[in-house]
C-alpha cells in the first residue's frame, strides 16, 4: 500500500480515487475536500481540533470504516454525521464526547468500539444506559475493551 505524505500549505488536493486516508494534527481541513473523495472507504483521524464541524458536514457515502482518536473538542456525533454505508466505527480518547445521534447509528454498522470516552460510557451501559437501545442492533460492541 502506498503512503502519501502531504506537506505544505492549506491548498492541497488528493486524488478522488483514494481509498484509505489517515489524517493527524491538521489545524484546518475542508469538508468539501473530504466529500470530493468519492472512493474513500477508510478514514482515520487524530488530534483534529475542528472535527465537530467535519462531522456536521458529513463524510463521503463510500465510507465504510471511520476511526476518531484523541479529539478532546468532540462533544457529540450529529445526526447526519455518519453515512449509511458505515460498517465499523471506532472512537478513542475523546474525553468530552457525551452523546451519539439521537435517532441511532446507521443500520449498516456491524462493529462499534469506544475506548477512553468517560462521559459516554455510562449512557452505553448494557441494557440500562440511555443510548443502549440505539446501539443494541450492532452485532459487535466493545466499550473499553469489554464485549457487550
Amino acid at each position: 500500500m502506498a503512503v502519501t505524505e502531504i506537506v505544505g500549505g492549506e491548498n492541497w488536493e488528493l486524488p478522488c480515487s483514494i481509498q484509505r486516508l489517515k489524517i493527524g494534527q491538521l489545524k484546518t481541513l475542508s469538508s468539501q475536500l473530504l466529500k470530493s473523495l468519492t472512493s474513500l472507504e477508510y478514514l482515520w483521524t487524530r488530534n483534529l481540533p475542528q472535527i465537530q464541524s467535519l462531522l456536521e458536514e458529513g463524510f463521503p457515502s463510500s465510507l465504510s470504516k471511520l476511526t476518531i482518536c484523541s479529539c478532546p473538542n468532540l462533544q457529540s456525533l450529529p445526526e447526519s454525521a455518519l453515512p449509511s454505508s458505515l460498517s465499523k466505527l471506532t472512537i478513542e480518547g475523546c474525553s468530552n464526547l457525551q452523546s451519539l445521534p439521537v435517532k441511532g447509528m446507521p443500520s449498516s454498522l456491524s462493529k462499534l468500539s469506544i475506548h477512553q470516552c468517560p462521559l459516554l460510557k455510562p449512557v452505553l451501559e448494557f441494557d440500562k444506559g440511555e443510548y443502549w437501545s440505539k446501539i443494541a442492533h450492532i452485532p459487535k460492541i466493545y466499550i473499553d475493551g469489554e464485549g457487550m
